[in-house]
């Protein structure tokens, strides 16, 4: 009878569920079609582009009159055409054009202003008698009503899309509350059921049912973010960064000091990007364990050596130079070569963002008879004490106006701590604040190295 019962439960259970699911997908759907649906976007932009263009023609006349300067008028042409140019593409141009608005002025607009480009950009410090400025801020005053108009169509319709939002929204407050009452439902199911078994059954379950999520939720979530960064942005970042090198090389032409400042400031900031969504990356897998070493017995002398013009080229541009010191012939270590440029990559250039410009960073490389110790030293800005313990811990930053201006991503040392640990090495840190900070890394030599290998193999 206990058994009849609860498979009835069971599929009554199951039943319930699956109509939770296709109703739960019904409102998801619902509300991804009322994603960016909010209407006060273009509203913002149309009646800014209004602003914006009395703000020009204020300009203007103040200009005229010799209130102010031909840059004031600049840079009230530069805000308006740039509102233009966002308005024109994008979520705002799809809104517009869902709205059915006659958009024909924002065009005659920005082709006016495209027209008499020049003659912003030309305009004299001291104003003379020129007709042709007369002529330019006569035409600006004509697109005032159009503009007014636009506005106006705008807000009609924006207002009829808001009407048409707070339907769907009742709507789905409606279906929602349905669901809230299934989900009710579907837990008293679920409490009969519960009541039927022990103590000990019900509390092994409820406990396996929930590591299971847990662990599934984890894993899924943790999925999807490495999917995201690794093909949602780096792709497209890509993409951008190709783009913006090759405006700077002139692919579309000379571009004006203001623009070539632009492109430099998207340059800068997306190649941080990149090496942010890298440096995450790189930690996940290290912190999963899928990463392969592929080590080798290489001199580590001979390595510093190859890699110190790379390091000294980075450090030029902060005015540092990088000394190595190699008190030691054949310091052979077993390491994965690359990983192992990665880890003075790492530190070498953390100690060059810290280093005043001037001062030298050195590389001293020392052998016992077991050990390979390779210590990186600056004289920088130091670490506080209170951060030592922290500091190769993941996404973890100094806390100093010093340390945020360098930028870096935090992840830089945790990186290499675990990749020397994976050798089977070990890193530490010893600094004073505003006398400089010193990394050690300790690497086994090659034959300890085989020794244990072989031990191990046993």
């Amino acid at each position: 009878m206990l058994r009849k019962l609860r498979i009835l439960v069971l599929g009554s259970l199951f039943i319930l569920l699956a109509l939770i699911v296709i109703s739960m997908t019904s409102v998801r759907e619902r509300i991804s079609g009322l994603d960016g649906g909010n209407p006060t976007g273009p509203i913002w932009f149309v009646t800014g582009i209004e602003y914006d263009l009395l703000q020009l023609e204020l300009e203007l006349k103040n200009y005229t009159l010799g209130r102010s300067g031909p840059e004031d008028v600049n840079r009230r042409f530069d805000i308006l055409w740039s509102r233009l140019i966002v308005i024109q593409k994008g979520d705002t141009a799809e809104k517009l054009d869902r709205y059915q608005v006659d958009r024909t002025v924002l065009d005659s607009l920005f082709a006016m202003l495209k027209a008499n480009d020049s003659l912003v950009v030309n305009l004299p410090q001291q104003i003379a008698q020129d007709s042709t400025v007369r002529e330019f801020l006569d035409k600006i005053v004509t697109y005032n009503s159009p503009l007014r108009n636009l506005s106006l169509d705008v807000l009609q319709a924006s207002s009829r899309a808001s009407k048409i939002r707070r339907e769907e929204l009742a709507d789905i407050n409606t279906q929602s509350t349905i669901l809230t009452g299934m989900v009710v439902a579907a837990f008293v199911v679920l409490g009969a059921l519960q009541i039927l078994e022990t103590a000990q059954t019900k509390r092994s379950l409820k406990e396996k049912e929930r590591l299971l999520r847990d662990a599934t939720a984890a894993g899924v979530a943790k999925s999807q973010f490495i999917s995201v960064m690794n093909h949602e942005l780096r792709t497209p970042l890509t993409s951008i960064r190709g783009a913006v090198t090759l405006l700077n090389a002139g692919a579309a032409g000379v571009f004006p000091d203001k623009a070539k400042r632009l492109l430099d400031m998207v340059q800068k900031n997306s190649e941080q990007l990149s090496l942010l969504i890298e440096d995450i990356l790189e930690i996940e897998k290290l912190m999963a364990g899928r990463f392969e070493l592929r080590t080798e017995i290489v001199d580590m002398g001979a390595l510093i050596a190859d890699e110190l013009p790379n390091f000294n080229a980075y450090a030029k541009a902060s005015d540092v130079t990088v000394v190595l010191n190699t008190q030691t012939d054949g310091a052979l270590v077993e390491v994965d070569t690359k990983r192992m440029r990665q880890v003075l990559s790492n530190l070498v250039h953390n100690a060059v963002k810290f280093s005043r410009p001037g001062n030298a960073v050195h590389i001293d490389l020392t052998q016992s008879a077991d050990e390979v110790v390779i210590a990186i030293a600056d004289k920088g800005i130091g670490i506080p004490d209170d951060a030592l313990p922290k500091i190769f811990d993941s996404f973890y930053q100094v806390d100093s106006s010093d340390s945020r201006n360098t930028g870096g991503t935090g992840l830089g040392l945790s990186i290499v701590k675990n990749l020397v640990e994976a050798m089977r090495g070990n890193v530490s840190v010893t600094s004073q604040v505003d006398q400089g900070t010193t990394f050690y890394v300790v690497l086994p030599v090659a034959s300890v190295v085989a020794q244990s290998n072989m031990q191990a193999a046993e």
